[in-house]
């Protein structure tokens, strides 16, 4: 996921951001429903923790990669939501992973 997301964040940059939203926001919505899916317990806390924590990563590396650190307050929340979505629905679904 983390290798995805990565390749997404640099290749997407002359795409739509609203396209590289919505990408992003299922990719970590599916994040979070694989977390909490596995887990099986607080779909909606474990689904905004690992997005929270996914987020960190990305924004740390490209951080060092650019030396800029910028953060989209709004784009940031729809994902976090998206994790806390994915969480609850991985959190109610019987165990796939």
């Amino acid at each position: 996921g983390l290798v995805y997301s990565l390749i997404i964040s640099k290749t997407l940059t002359n795409l739509n951001t609203t396209v590289t939203l919505i990408v992003s926001s299922i990719g970590l919505g599916l994040l979070g429903f694989g977390y909490a899916n596995h887990f099986r317990k607080r779909g909606l806390i474990i689904g905004i923790i690992v997005v929270i924590i996914h987020l960190l990563i990305i924004k740390l590396i490209s951080f060092f990669s650019t030396n800029v650190f910028d953060i989209n307050a709004l784009k940031v929340c729809i994902q976090i939501l998206m994790g806390g979505i994915g969480g609850i629905l991985g959190g109610n679904i019987k165990k796939i992973f």
